[in-house]
C-alpha cells in the first residue's frame, strides 16, 4: 500500500528546496530549470515556476490566517501535481484531500512545517 501522504511530503521537500534556490543570490526569483516529474507517471507535467505559480495563486484568494484553508489547497495542488488533474474529477477526490488533511492537522509539527512554507508564499 502507498503512502498518501507521500505526495505531499514530495511537494514540502520540492517546495522547501525552491525556495532556498530562489533567495540565493544570483537566481531569478522562482526560476528552477529541471521540471517536476510526477512520482506515478514519470512524465514532466509541472515545472518549478507553473507549480509556484499555481500555488501563490491560490494562496493569494486565502486569508493569510485560514491556515486550515491554505493547507487544503496545498493538499489539492500536491495530489494534482503528483497524480493528474484527471484526479480532480473524481467523485472521492474531495473526501481523500479532507482525510490527508486530517492526518496532517492531527500531526502538530507537520502542521507547523506546513504553515511555515505556506507562509512564504502570496
Amino acid at each position: 500500500m502507498t503512502d498518501p501522504l507521500r505526495p505531499v511530503v514530495n511537494l514540502i521537500d520540492f517546495i522547501t528546496r525552491t525556495k532556498r534556490i530562489s533567495n540565493t543570490p544570483g537566481s531569478a526569483t522562482g526560476q528552477v530549470d529541471s521540471p517536476v516529474k510526477s512520482a506515478s507517471s514519470g512524465n514532466a507535467q509541472y515545472g518549478a515556476i507553473s507549480l509556484t505559480g499555481r500555488l501563490n495563486t491560490r494562496l493569494s484568494a486565502i486569508d493569510r490566517n485560514d491556515h486550515k484553508r491554505r493547507r487544503r489547497a496545498f493538499v489539492e495542488i500536491a495530489l494534482l501535481s503528483e497524480l493528474g488533474e484527471q484526479l480532480s474529477m473524481d467523485n472521492g477526490f474531495s473526501e481523500l484531500v479532507e482525510d490527508i488533511c486530517a492526518v496532517i492537522a492531527s500531526d502538530k509539527s507537520i502542521t507547523a512545517a506546513l504553515d511555515g512554507v505556506l507562509d512564504q508564499f502570496s
